[in-house]
């Protein structure tokens, strides 16, 4: 699913098509930081959402910087 694919042996994980590793700084106020678009940046909020497992997560407007295809998954990911 596009909310979070790690591969823990290269310590890096993908948010859409960018490829970030865990000890990237992220956000333009990070000398050679790099920045995510809305969306992105959106997509890595709901993953750390997600990967923590909790019992229940208060989402508002979830979708509000989503695709068509990446709000679909959404939902299918909520409704399990």
């Amino acid at each position: 699913m596009w909310l979070a694919v790690v591969d823990r042996r290269r310590r890096r994980f993908f948010v859409g098509r960018v490829h970030v590793h865990y000890d990237t700084r992220l956000g333009p106020e990070f000398e050679g930081g790099t920045d995510l678009s809305v969306g992105q940046w959106q997509k890595m909020a709901l993953a750390r959402a997600f990967f923590r497992d909790a019992p229940f997560v208060i989402l508002d407007e979830p979708t509000a910087a989503l695709d068509a295809r990446a709000e679909h998954d959404l939902f299918e990911r909520i409704r399990g």
